[in-house]
């Protein structure tokens, strides 16, 4: 099974993760990495490759370790976790980072139905149960065996409920969903999103609106010390299975008991492993990248802006494949070059750093767990204007894959490491993801 192997490997470089659930083969890729060709590689190798992980499943891993955490009143915090806790800390009431959804549920049902799902998906998720504390100056987490919930009945001209405080909040969460009636849609959700104290659990809210008889509105706000995007997707498909009167399979481990695991000896020896990868490639001073401004940067760092989406033509997207194949590369980084080469000519700068989430669940058992596990790659390359495109194409898809292998290390700690002193008014490592 040497072919196997190999495939494995080449996959894993770019970010690819194979693995079984029951019977089924899944794959999971950041946006635009997984090539028309590397999907028929898969597609061919089907059998093979579920041989393998069989055989292999049994194996030990640096991640078969996560097991549940001994009982206790507080647990530690992930370091993304750490970073989210302070900066609501210097701004109590900012919902920068409340995560804002919208689910419409069609047929009969009721209140008291809809806060019976949702409490069953809080007593299912320890992060919707948990809240966050300083003891002895050190962030801690608390998971509590029952919080009280109940939906927040909206009405549909925005009115009802508690209100939101003026400011970007809201406009920017809006902007960001897609609704059948996006005028009133946004004036719920201005009524409907407001800062979350850490310290009360559960951090999650639900409001509620009754359009008609039969259609209904949900309004879904987590914050993201709890949550992510992929935590979004969980909460939603968890609730049509609750709401259609099944049950989800159960969970093993839940995410504080990956927070502790992320802080045992031996993980923590693999990530000091990852870290010399980093601290090279950030040595020297870091760039900064001047962009154009509309506005005067302010003096603190906010989140108000806008959206723009555009699509590709076929043939372009077809074209970009193409080079793709002829590099050797995946779309994703043929793109990510080209972002790089716009950024560098808007600028005339040729050391830039732009920020590449990555979802940080690369285990089975992370799947389906409500929890902040994101982590962001600071991907540092050089676009000289000498460079022949295919050359620097060359030096990103080296450096994403080196970027994709360690991205365990979190991006809290290179900044500890790297950043000598910090600018209020911006990310102390790169300015566009």
């Amino acid at each position: 099974m040497s072919h196997v192997h190999d495939l494995f490997k080449r996959l894993q470089q770019a970010g690819v993760m194979l693995s079984l659930e029951g019977e089924q083969l899944r794959v999971r890729a950041p946006e635009g990495v997984l090539s028309q060709e590397m999907l028929a590689e898969i597609k061919a190798g089907k059998e093979s490759i579920i041989a393998f992980i069989r055989q292999h499943r049994h194996g030990k891993t640096w991640l078969d370790d996560i097991e549940p955490a001994e009982k206790r009143e507080y647990y530690i915090l992930s370091p993304v976790q750490k970073r989210l806790f302070f900066i609501q800390q210097l701004d109590k009431e900012s919902y920068a980072y409340n995560m804002t959804g919208v689910l419409e549920v069609v047929g009969k049902c009721d209140k008291e139905r809809l806060g019976q799902v949702f409490r069953g998906l809080v007593s299912r998720h320890e992060s919707l149960r948990t809240a966050f504390f300083l003891v002895s100056d050190e962030p801690v987490q608390r998971v509590y065996e029952k919080v009280d919930f109940d939906l927040e009945v909206l009405s549909t001209d925005g009115r009802g409920g508690q209100g939101g405080r003026n400011g970007q909040g809201p406009e920017r969460v809006a902007a960001a969903i897609p609704a059948p009636a996006p005028d009133r849609q946004s004036a719920i959700i201005q009524s409907f999103v407001r800062p979350f104290d850490l310290k009360t659990a559960p951090l999650l809210r639900v409001g509620w609106v009754q359009l008609a008889e039969e259609r209904h509105i949900l309004v879904i706000d987590m914050h993201h010390i709890i949550s992510d995007g992929y935590s979004i997707g969980i909460v939603t498909r968890e609730f049509m299975t609750l709401f259609q009167g099944n049950s989800p399979a159960p969970l093993t481990i839940q995410y504080k008991d990956y927070a502790v695991w992320q802080g045992q000896e031996g993980v923590r020896g693999l990530i000091k492993q990852m870290e010399t990868s980093w601290l090279e490639r950030f040595s020297g001073a870091i760039p900064v990248l001047t962009l154009p401004n509309d506005f005067p940067r302010p003096a603190f760092q906010d989140f108000r802006g806008d959206s723009i989406t555009f699509d590709l033509e076929k043939e372009a997207v077809r074209d970009l494949q193409a080079l793709a194949n002829r590099q050797e590369a995946t779309l994703y980084m043929v793109l990510l070059a080209a972002f790089y080469v716009c950024l560098s000519r808007s600028r005339g700068q040729e050391d830039v750093v732009v920020g590449a989430p990555v979802a940080g669940r690369e285990h089975d058992c992370l799947q389906a767990i409500v929890g902040m596990f994101v982590n962001t790659l600071a991907m540092r390359n050089a676009p000289h204007l000498g460079k022949r495109f295919s050359a620097f194409l060359n030096e990103v898809k080296e450096s994403t894959v080196l970027g994709f292998q360690d991205q365990l290390y979190p991006l809290e700690e290179l900044v500890d490491r790297v950043v000598k002193s910090r600018d209020s008014s911006r990310n102390p490592l790169f300015d566009v993801m």
